[in-house]
């Protein structure tokens, strides 16, 4: 059988690099379209390549603004230059194995910590592109392996590594799986091969990850970081690390950098508060962590809502880990006295989100006529005495 021609490959052609670097900025379906038929080698794998280049800097500048090579989904499923160069402040020492190579960018990072990186990648085309990628980075001690990290683990018989890195495959059929034990390959059943060889574990896992869950099928964990960049979940990282006694929690954000760290989650109901003059929505990764409740106790924040995502106080928390805002006014909801409320501010477009709520913001939205956008912001929630109650705040840039 014929082996596939790879990007890598195809660059060799100086026509292919040509219409690759003469056509950067063009549209990339106004190109597929005009480029139909008209040359002798494939444009497809170009024009995709087109397409990462135009929305890739923000997530891997450096690595856009070398040109380096990705395929769709092997740059869907990189960490971000942000996200790897964090990781990698995190882990020290003189050998990593990083089982799930993928396109070079944790190696990349990681390659900085450590004198050397073993990396391993199943896919032939994605192990080309991070060899490729990876001397053009000048990234020289990462050693690349394209094999299975099953087989690459039950055939190793060398020295243990300080860490071993892992990033499994969450589309192994094509739909996105969340689990540890559904993605490839699968953690659990790796897990005492990963114990045998590794010092310490860092499992990179999908944001949609059920946290206690998770811990709960792989008891050795004892270190869970839920990272956030622009207020959004990227990753959730599941860490062994052998001094680590009971489980640490950290939620952190990149842009800017923040980090919260409990050593246990809070459990059971806090007695829920009335809104007073600030008012205070929680950060995704904090919610995620489940450590909103550990939050507020420690600055003295007051929770509306059981989870501790919406907060309150009388006076106002500069740093807030989250969205911060000024209460205008808040009250019981209803739909006629809220229209009426609306009506008298002259409101036509707002920002809404809801927690503890019965109707979703799309609903809300249409039920009201409101547009989104505007500088008006609106909380919906059922407080302890059930009743559904909204906030309208202004932003604070605390």
């Amino acid at each position: 059988m014929q082996r596939k021609v790879f990007l890598v490959d195809l660059l060799q052609n100086e026509m292919a690099k040509d219409f690759l670097y003469t056509n950067i900025n063009a549209d990339p379906t106004a190109l597929a379209f005009k480029s139909a038929g008209k040359f002798s080698f494939d444009v497809k794998p170009l024009i995709e390549l087109i397409r990462i280049y135009q929305r890739s800097e923000k997530k891997l500048p450096v690595w856009t603004s070398h040109q380096a090579l990705f395929t769709r989904k092997a740059y869907e499923q990189c960490s971000s230059e942000a996200a790897a160069v964090y990781k990698a402040k995190q882990m020290k020492g003189r050998r990593l194995l990083n089982l799930s190579g993928g396109i070079g960018v944790d190696d990349w990072a990681l390659a900085q910590s450590f004198d050397e990186v073993v990396s391993v990648e199943l896919d032939e085309e994605v192990h080309a592109l991070a060899t490729y990628n990876l001397t053009l980075l000048g990234a020289t001690n990462v050693q690349r392996v394209c094999s299975s990290a099953e087989a690459f683990l039950a055939n190793y018989q060398g020295e243990t590594f300080d860490w071993i890195y892992l990033d499994p495959d969450r589309r192994p059929e094509a739909s996105k799986v969340a689990g540890l034990e559904e993605s490839m390959p699968s953690v659990p059943q790796l897990w005492p091969s990963l114990r045998q060889w590794g010092k310490a574990i860092w499992v990179k896992a999908s944001p949609l990850i059920g946290i206690p869950e998770t811990l709960q099928l792989i008891l050795h964990f004892n270190e869970v970081q839920v990272m956030g960049i622009g207020g959004e979940v990227k990753e959730v990282n599941l860490i062994y690390k052998p001094d680590n006694g009971r489980v640490v929690y950290k939620a952190m954000e990149l842009e800017p950098e923040m980090v919260y760290t409990g050593d246990e989650v809070v459990d059971g109901q806090a007695a829920l508060a009335k809104p007073e003059n600030y008012f205070y929505e929680a950060h995704a990764g904090l919610i995620k962590a489940g450590l909103c409740k550990n939050y507020n106790a420690h600055f003295a924040l007051a929770s509306l809502i059981p989870s501790g995502a919406f907060a309150t106080s009388a006076e106002v928390m500069e740093d807030y880990f989250g969205r911060a805002f000024q209460v205008i006014e808040q009250g019981i909801y209803k739909k006629k006295s809220f229209d009426q409320y609306l009506k008298s501010k002259n409101i036509k477009k707002a920002n809404l989100n809801k927690r503890h709520f019965p109707e979703s913001v799309e609903q809300l939205r249409k039920k009201h006529k409101l547009s989104d956008g505007g500088s008006d912001y609106f909380f919906f929630y059922s407080d302890a005495q059930k009743s559904t109650r909204f906030i309208h705040g202004m932003k604070l840039s605390v």
